[in-house]
């Protein structure tokens, strides 16, 4: 036997999948805002060097991402 599935129903599962959906790029865009402004804090107290359109080395308390290597 097969059961008839209200339309209602599938609406509300598909409006949960689509609002989920963008509350997860929302959540992705918030996340891109908020590393641009580490890096644009970074850049205002110095601490970041740039070089060829690149991130060389960030520093921030403790941390530190060097990417160069030895041959940079």
């Amino acid at each position: 036997m097969t059961r008839q599935v209200e339309p209602l129903a599938v609406r509300s599962v598909a409006l949960g999948a689509a609002s989920t959906g963008a509350l997860a790029l929302g959540a992705f865009a918030l996340g891109a805002i908020a590393m641009g402004a580490v890096a644009i804090g970074a850049l205002a107290i110095g601490k970041l060097r740039i070089r060829d359109a690149r991130i060389e080395r960030l520093r921030i308390g403790e941390l530190e991402i060097d990417s160069r290597t030895e041959t940079d």
